[in-house]
């Protein structure tokens, strides 16, 4: 081992110069690579869709009695229903909404859904929905901006027809409708490339004193 280390301590001292400049080349290869390809920009937030709506249901006879309307929605009839209408039937690409639905099988469809979709009760005949697609999901923003309101809108209609199987006369109103999209977020490009270009240089070092340890290894055992 010691001998070893004697090897890579000479190796790096008789080619520091050739070891630095090839350093500084990858290094210089890095950055101009990152420089080309990147636009130093950034989505953070998550992507939402809410939409407030008005429940007109005259089966509600008892003004003390509130329907909960949310369990409905969100049980695993509704949800598949919503998948043979959305997925099966090929009306939106579930991989733009989210990037690993492909790794999504059965029941776990439903789960994700189930999470993603959400109702708010605010009583008075009034019905929140919201979709969300958390800041660490990997989604197509330009996709979801252009579909979330005709996806929602489906979602809400399907619902309505599950809700009419136990409540005939419910029809749901859709009031307002609201989009929150990720923010683009300009990162310093000055910053990036000092880490890419210390990351190229100390890259270039290791490969370069690698080769020559080789070499000069295989040179001591002839």
């Amino acid at each position: 081992m010691d001998k070893h280390l004697e090897i890579l301590k000479k190796t790096f001292i008789n080619k520091i110069g050739i070891i630095l400049l090839v350093g500084v080349l990858c290094s210089m290869a890095l950055m101009f690579e990152k420089n080309r390809s990147s636009d130093f920009m950034v989505e953070t937030g998550s992507f939402c869709i809410t939409c407030l709506t008005k429940i007109s249901d005259s089966d509600d006879m008892n003004p003390n009695f509130e329907f909960n309307y949310g369990q409905i929605i969100g049980t695993d009839s509704n949800l598949n229903d919503f998948l043979d209408i959305t997925e099966r039937n090929n009306k939106f690409d579930y991989n733009k909404i989210y990037g690993n639905w492909k790794t999504l099988a059965g029941m776990k469809k439903n789960d994700w859904l189930r999470k993603h979709f959400r109702t708010y009760n605010a009583h008075g005949g009034s019905l929140e929905f919201s979709f969300k697609v958390e800041e660490n999901e990997p989604k197509d923003v330009a996709y979801l901006t252009e579909n979330a309101g005709e996806f929602m809108q489906t979602f809400i209609r399907q619902s309505e027809q599950t809700i009419r199987l136990v409540r005939p006369n419910a029809k749901i109103e859709i009031l307002k409708e609201t989009i929150i999209k990720p923010e683009n977020m300009v990162l310093s490009k000055k910053r990036i490339l000092l880490k890419y270009g210390i990351i190229g240089f100390v890259l270039g070092i290791l490969i370069a004193t690698t080769v020559f340890f080789v070499k000069t290894l295989g040179k001591t055992k002839q």
